[in-house]
This record gives structure tokens, sequence and C-alpha cells, in this order.
């Protein structure tokens, strides 16, 4: 949650996937539907959200797309990272380094506060996935000085994967 608000995107009804956002007030206990809509409609993703200087932020990884019914089947797993700034409600488009995890749905994805990183367990992609991996976030500025003092103006966003052994045997 961001602010006392919960944010919901995306899903997969009976017959479609979903590209919708939704946010539920806290305090009021009412949901709202956003304009805004995922980059692309997915289901079984991760995510969580962090500051992320100068806004909030929620991070997605994986999870599936397409659809299924009786005369088709083009799901496939994603393996993408999206970024929601949830103060200004538009979608980022990282740059990525490292290794990204292989394409998965049903990951764990947890915020590691002392280290500032998030942590991404698992997952299944028609075998269950017991790695660990690290994504850590780095705002990229421009800067207006060479003086240490002036941190710029931040334009934009980097991704950084790194493996971690398997977690379990």
């Amino acid at each position: 949650s961001v602010r006392n608000k919960l944010y919901v995107t995306g899903g997969r009804g009976f017959t479609s996937v979903h590209d919708d956002t939704w946010v539920l007030d806290l305090d009021e206990m009412k949901w709202s539907k956003d304009p805004v809509t995922t980059p692309e409609p997915v289901y079984n993703h991760a995510g969580l959200a962090t500051m992320a200087v100068p806004t909030w932020k929620a991070f997605f990884f994986g999870g599936r797309h397409g659809v299924y019914d009786k005369d088709t089947d083009t799901r496939k797993y994603h393996g993408q990272v999206t970024v929601l700034d949830a103060d200004n409600m538009t979608w980022l488009s990282p740059t990525i380094h490292g290794s990204p995890p292989s394409a998965r749905e049903d990951t764990i994805m947890v915020y590691d506060s002392k280290n500032s990183r998030m942590v991404l367990i698992g997952g299944w992609a028609d075998k269950l996935y017991t790695d660990v991996h690290i994504l850590v976030r780095r705002i990229l500025t421009n800067r207006a000085s060479e003086s240490p003092s002036s941190p710029g103006l931040p334009v934009g966003l980097l991704i950084a994967f790194r493996s971690l052994r398997r977690m379990y045997r």
C-alpha cells in the first residue's frame, strides 16, 4: 500500500485477462477504478511498493499474459519488470541491468529495508523455481552541476538484478 491506498493491477476473469488498476482507499474503505491501465494485461504477478525518491513506486515482476478458453490457449509466462509511479499514476520503463530471472508466475517478492533492495523468491513456470534474485533500484539523475551537493533531477530508473544461491534443495 501507498499512503493508505492499496493498488490492484491486472488479474484474470473467467475468459479474459485484465489491464485495469483499482485503488482501495483504506481510510474510507472505498474502491475506485483509476484510468491508468497496465502496459500489458497480466495476472499472477508479484508486486510491492516502496519509496523511490522522489515518489512512491510499485514494482511488479512476472506473471502470465494471454488468454485461455476451449478454442484458444495463448498464455505465456511473463518475465518483465514494470513500475507504477503511484504518486503520478504513470507506468515507467526501467532500464534493466544484470540477468533477470526467467519468466514465471507466482513469485514471492519482499522488500529488504535494511539493504534497500527487493528480493524475488521462487515461482512457477511448468516447474517449481527455488532460486532467489535481488532487485536493486537506482534513480538516474541529470546532474545540474558538477557539485556533489547538487544531486540533479531524476530522469529515469535503473533496475539491476543479481542472482543468489538456490534457497531449497
